[in-house]
């Protein structure tokens, strides 16, 4: 469900919902935790670009459902950018210019 996937601190509790009510959202956890800023995204978004390129990873590596729960448990703010890929080639090409110096 939708609120469950954007929202893991809640979960529908149907078991007292009928057909005129609508299901009840009961708080599974909370998370204290601060929201990630940008700066530490991006980090985190450059190291995992430096992990592909380094152990020469398939890039679609941070697309699978260990992957991400790797992440999860490592810095649970954070979800891997489809955007992964512009992350990767930005880095091959600072590579690149500094081998090429």
């Amino acid at each position: 469900m939708f609120t469950e996937e954007m929202h893991p601190q809640y979960q529908i509790d149907d078991s007292s919902s009928s057909a005129a009510t609508a299901p009840r959202l009961t708080q599974k956890k909370l998370d204290l935790r601060s929201p990630l800023s940008e700066k530490r995204k991006r980090e985190i978004t450059d190291k995992i670009a430096e992990f592909v390129g380094l152990d020469m990873r398939p890039v679609n590596i941070v697309e699978g459902e260990g992957f991400k729960e790797l992440m999860r448990t490592l810095e649970p703010g954070y979800t891997v950018p489809k955007t992964v890929m512009n992350a990767v080639n930005a880095k091959y090409t600072s590579t690149r210019a500094e081998i090429s110096k």
